[in-house]
């Protein structure tokens, strides 16, 4: 037994070398890839080169993954918790999908809903499994539409997305199963037997998320999963068990929900949250029955207004509500709204709503801290609502860094270390000079080397940022944005070098006599 446990180790020691230099020589393409952004080439090639990034990246975190899956350090499920930037994020899904649409007659549509933060914390991997599963599935199921993306997050800890098809839809035999354990049966038939969506339940369960199938109704059809994750710090190396999970949903059992929805498709997904959440949902078709009903009473404990609806709008109910009684101008009204623009989030509350939320509403966890809220109740984690909280800031971890200095020895890990403060220092004082000279030559050249260093040591966010400066400083964006991006980054790069440096110290002291 002794003698195969350690051949398993030296296998999975060789397989996580041969991973390190697969990812090596990986870089180097990923590398050759942005210097041909120099080139003049039309735009279908960059268009395509995009898309070859973002497919790049992605494999990248997937073989680092790998590796420490073979040294024992990580779950094959998950990697751990990254700080994501939410613009890089999405515009690495639109590179990588939209031009995947189009080949097969497709249409890619990413909708990022309501006020996104500018950057939050998931396992990244997970997350793009789970995208990538979905959207292809997708692409692979459905005769030639659109496939839309909605991106969200409420709250500041919950990550909402529903991907969205124009296809037949989920064999209806078979929604309940696949609603209850997120598999399609073998006697359904389906091409790849759901493989895939077993995948994402995998990956949603072992993310601490939910996960939602359903069949529109309206607007053609199709088929739509949502997914719903908490977004809160986690660290790498931390195994599915003990992923932070969703806390449970609020308990709003027989409470009296009046909704005022002129989509079906809306009033469908609010009826099957309202259930899950105990609520008796009564329903209207538009503003003008919805004051009809608060007229005529019994008023519910909670409206749900939309925004945009014939006979009224919803700031028309709102301001008729203010005037006509005490009664109804005290009434909590949950607002939903499309367009979450400051402006109109302020028209609401001005006229009389307790809550604004962004549409669509995507799990019942999101319905019912909003109903709980405009309730004005007082709401802590224990009761299953969490306050809004800003985005972690971003943390430092040089985990993948130390298993492989491990691998090295400890002579060779103090070297590694001083050698890559050298590299970053000399890569911050080049983008310092190029920017304070306009030398997008020197921006390229430094930005090209702090991918690959950032990239080594997994600081997520100081990565993709290095991948955007070197992208400005090669394309035909005004030359002040990479300026001003190559200048900010000395302030990102100061605390990496400093938990480089603390490492280096540890590497020594490690290899000296009597340590």
């Amino acid at each position: 037994m002794a003698n195969d446990d350690s051949t398993l180790e030296e296998n999975g020691l060789s397989l996580a070398l041969l991973g390190h230099d697969l990812r090596a020589a990986f870089a180097e393409m990923r590398s050759s890839l942005h210097l041909l952004n120099a080139l003049s080439l039309p735009p279908e090639a960059h268009d395509l080169l995009s898309r070859c990034r973002a497919v790049g990246g992605t494999l990248d975190r997937l073989i680092d993954q790998s590796v420490l899956v073979c040294l024992g350090q990580c779950s094959p499920v998950l990697s751990g918790g990254q700080l994501v930037t939410t613009r890089l994020f999405l515009d690495g899904l639109q590179h990588r999908w939209s031009g995947r649409a189009s080949e097969s007659g497709h249409r890619f549509e990413l909708i990022a809903a309501g006020d996104l933060p500018d950057s939050f914390r998931v396992d990244r991997n997970g997350l793009e499994r789970i995208l990538a599963n979905l959207i292809g599935n997708a692409l692979r199921h459905t005769q030639p539409g659109t496939i839309t993306v909605t991106f969200k997050i409420s709250g500041g800890d919950l990550l909402l997305i529903a991907v969205e098809d124009q296809g037949p839809g989920f064999p209806a035999a078979f929604l309940g199963d696949l609603q209850a354990n997120f598999a399609i049966p073998a006697e359904a038939h389906r091409e790849g037997g759901g493989f895939g969506l077993q995948s994402v339940k995998c990956l949603v369960d072992a993310m601490g998320g939910r996960c939602n199938a359903r069949n529109k109704i309206e607007n053609g059809g199709g088929a739509e999963v949502s997914i719903c994750l908490p977004i809160t710090s986690v660290h790498a190396n931390t195994e599915a068990q003990r992923q932070p999970q969703l806390p449970p949903t609020p308990d709003l059992n027989g409470i009296k929900v009046l909704l005022a929805e002129d989509s079906a498709s809306s009033r469908e997904m609010v009826s099957v949250l309202a259930k899950a959440l105990g609520v008796r949902l009564t329903m209207v078709n538009e503003g003008r029955e919805a004051m009809a009903a608060l007229e005529n009473g019994p008023l519910p404990d909670v409206l749900i207004l939309d925004d945009e609806m014939p006979g009224a709008t919803g700031l028309e109910v709102l301001r008729w509500m203010q005037g006509k009684s005490a009664d109804l101008a005290r009434l909590p009204v949950l607002a939903l709204t499309s367009h979450i623009g400051a402006d109109k989030v302020n028209a609401l509350l001005n006229a009389g709503a307790s809550l604004v939320l962004a549409k669509p509403v995507l799990c019942p966890l999101e319905l019912g801290r909003a109903l709980c809220q405009a309730r004005g109740q007082s709401h802590d984690q224990s009761q299953g609502i969490v306050q809004n909280a800003p985005p972690a800031p971003q943390i430092q971890d040089l985990s993948a860094l130390h298993r492989l200095a491990q691998i090295a020895g400890p002579e060779a890990a103090a070297e590694l270390f001083d050698r890559l403060e050298e590299d970053l220092t000399r890569a911050k004082v080049g983008l310092a000079l190029g920017a304070a000279d306009g030398d997008l030559a020197a921006i390229r050249n430094h930005s090209h080397v702090l991918i690959a260093l950032a990239g080594t040591v997994g600081a997520t966010g100081l990565h993709e940022d290095a991948v955007a400066l070197n992208g400005l400083a090669h394309g035909n964006q005004p030359k002040e944005r990479a300026i001003s991006l190559a200048a900010s980054l000395r302030a990102k790069l100061e605390p990496l070098l400093d938990a480089i440096r603390d490492a280096a110290v540890q590497a020594k002291n490690a290899k000296a006599p009597g340590s």
